[in-house]
């Protein structure tokens, strides 16, 4: 899939910017850069200004503002600019795992009854969605890699005590699936999602479910 991304980006220090770069319509971002702060500040960049919240509109201080995944990372939503809005902390914590349109729904209710009685009919679905290994982002982001097809950089490090790995582990053990895709770059390096490719190897899972951005490329 295509990342949306600004006609010009520039990352790093004050006095080099080429740790993220866009250039004739492609990102490219080395290999040692956190590739969620490059697309927190691209998202700022891309979404209207750093200061107005996507939901209620109103001016924040940059400093208070947040990034709200549109579709909830615990549904599949991944860290990726064409899921990500900026948010004032309030509706991003009153949004919860919500869709943007659940969210707009719920803030239709007039009462706290309605909105209760809604987000459980909601903790049903999304529940129901799991059973049945589904995610709640477009079809169309998500494919799938075989394990072995995967480009990386393996940290020296046991991550499998981690809180990030139990949680893998534990909902794969809850649901037989990964709550999330992991994201490559065009040339199959991984940009997001190590703990979830550590797991597959651990457990001699073949195939993963993944989203291949075909306009970011990881540099050295």
């Amino acid at each position: 899939m295509i990342m949306d991304l600004p006609n010009e980006f520039y990352y790093g220090t004050t006095i080099q910017k080429n740790d993220a770069y866009v250039i004739d319509g492609e990102l490219k971002i080395r290999r040692t850069v956190s590739f969620r702060n490059v697309v927190k500040e691209l998202t700022f960049n891309l979404k209207g200004g750093k200061n107005i919240c996507a939901y209620c509109g109103k001016s924040i201080e940059y400093s208070k503002m947040t990034i709200d995944h549109v579709y909830p990372q615990t549904m599949g939503g991944p860290t990726i600019t064409n899921n990500l809005v900026p948010a004032c902390r309030k509706c991003n914590s009153d949004k919860t795992d919500m869709t943007f349109e659940e969210y707009m729904e719920w803030c239709s209710f007039s009462t706290e009854d309605e909105q209760k009685k809604f987000l459980n009919l909601l903790r049903r679905k999304k529940e129901g969605m799991r059973r049945r290994k589904e995610y709640q982002i477009p079809e169309d982001w998500i494919s799938k890699k075989r394990i072995t097809t995967i480009l990386l950089d393996v940290k020296l490090e046991d991550c499998s005590q981690t809180k990030k790995y139990r949680k893998i582990e534990s909902f794969f053990n809850e649901y037989q699936y990964f709550q999330k895709p992991i994201v490559l770059d065009k040339n199959r390096f991984l940009i997001d999602g190590y703990n979830t490719v550590i797991f597959a190897k651990d457990h001699h899972i073949l195939e993963i479910p993944i989203i291949q951005l075909d306009n970011v490329e990881v540099i050295l």
